[in-house]
């Protein structure tokens, strides 16, 4: 009789620590908003509107492109282990949807940060300006 090896499996909610989650927000990028108060700002403004705590944000890292900010922080989630991302575009932090295609390519990314953090001593939060 032929076994199969068990699929790959999420991380265990019972692992993670209560509320833990990741958020990713997405905005157009001015010349007047690249600077940490306009990200500080954002965050902020998300923490408010999902009833955070804005002490149990870690912000990983922010994305700097041609046209667009990404901003991904971490919320009650000090091992960096979720599964999941919460996204929101724009000042009106309006919830949009991303693909597992997408999400999986940004955990991929957040992995990299936090190993460059780990490795090599770099301070979250970690900046890539792409232009």
């Amino acid at each position: 009789m032929a076994t199969s090896s068990p699929p790959e499996q999420e991380p265990s909610k019972d692992l993670l620590p209560q509320n833990a989650r990741r958020y990713l927000v997405r905005c157009r990028r001015k010349r007047s908003n690249t600077g940490d108060v306009i990200v500080a700002q954002l965050i902020q403004n998300l923490c408010a509107r999902e009833h955070l705590e804005v002490e149990k944000v870690t912000h990983i890292g922010t994305s700097i492109t041609e046209g667009y900010l990404h901003i991904i922080f971490d919320y009650s989630n000090p091992g960096h282990k979720v599964p999941t991302i919460n996204a929101y575009k724009g000042k009106k932090m309006r919830r949009i949807f991303i693909t597992p295609e997408m999400t999986t390519y940004i955990n991929s990314r957040v992995d990299n940060w936090i190993r460059l953090h780990k490795t090599q001593g770099i301070g979250f939060p970690i900046k890539d300006e792409v232009l």
